[in-house]
């Protein structure tokens, strides 16, 4: 027994479609042919992608960067498979035994700049004085318990927790670490 013919399940616009078709749901053979040709014409989903993110200008330019590294790389490998090796870099071109390409050494280097200096060296900044971090008067003799229970008060207030910062805790720390090692002595 034939399968048995539905109405189509398609819309046209607002209407659905008038005409009887097969399946499950039932299609007719116009919109059945229709759908073949949109598969047809569709692209796959994974070339999609990649197109898209080929087509992305950013990508395209990363393409272009490599690409140029890649014609300098062969162009490099070019030449020293001929036997010269790239100018400016590595080995030098020049014939040391040409007289017009030796090098003139004078001492002073003329036509060559000298070496950049390097940027001066920052001085660290003047050392604290542990005591005054810890408001502890010159004169005052210190013991391990006076230290650590002021470290603990002045934690209290400059820790990062308790709306200090990291800078002032380091600070504070060393300041420790120093006043106990004097007292050690």
């Amino acid at each position: 027994m034939p399968p048995k013919r539905q109405r189509c399940s398609m819309y046209d616009g607002n209407k659905q479609c008038k005409k009887l078709g097969e399946g499950n749901p039932p299609i007719c053979d116009d919109h059945y042919e229709a759908m073949e040709e949109e598969e047809e014409d569709a692209e796959d989903p994974v070339e999609h992608a990649v197109n898209v993110v080929t087509s992305h200008p950013q990508v395209q330019g990363l393409f272009a960067y490599i690409a140029a590294g890649v014609d300098r790389i062969a162009h490099t490998v070019d030449g020293i498979s001929r036997g010269e090796w790239p100018r400016g870099r590595g080995r030098s071109s020049v014939d040391p035994d040409e007289p017009s390409q030796r090098r003139q050494h004078d001492g002073n280097n003329p036509g060559r700049q000298p070496p950049p200096q390097p940027p001066p060296r920052r001085q660290a900044p003047p050392k604290e004085d542990p005591r005054v971090i810890f408001g502890f008067p010159a004169g005052e003799v210190l013991t391990r318990e006076k230290i650590k229970k002021r470290h603990r008060d002045l934690a209290k207030i400059l820790h990062s927790d308790k709306g200090g910062s990291d800078e002032s805790m380091k600070r504070l720390n060393a300041a420790r670490d120093q006043l106990l090692a004097q007292v050690k002595a």
